[in-house]
């Protein structure tokens, strides 16, 4: 499993050198080889100047935008097929 960030971005220019973009992070998960994708470190305060759910927005975009098959949440897949998980807050994860 990868938990990656995928908030406080934008400006690119100032904040690209030290924080993922949601792209970056698909990538990232992908290359990474990882079964379960788990984002991190966004929607909770407005930390820089993207609005506090374009992270998962986008993230779900690009996994929309793969040609790999990325499975969403408890949705059945099968076995082995990567998995991106976007868990509201609060709630539990369960990897299997």
């Amino acid at each position: 499993a990868a938990m990656l960030p995928i908030g406080a971005y934008e400006p690119e220019w100032f904040m690209g050198h030290n924080h993922l973009n949601p792209e970056q992070a698909g990538a990232a998960f992908l290359a990474l080889g990882a079964k379960h994708l788990l984002p991190m470190h966004w929607g909770t305060f407005q930390l820089t100047d993207e609005p506090l759910r374009e992270p998962a927005q986008r993230l779900r975009a690009w996994r929309k935008s793969q040609t790999e098959t990325i499975a969403e949440g408890q949705a059945p897949a099968p076995p082995g097929q990567p998995r991106l998980h976007i868990p509201s807050i609060g709630q539990t994860v369960e990897l299997k």
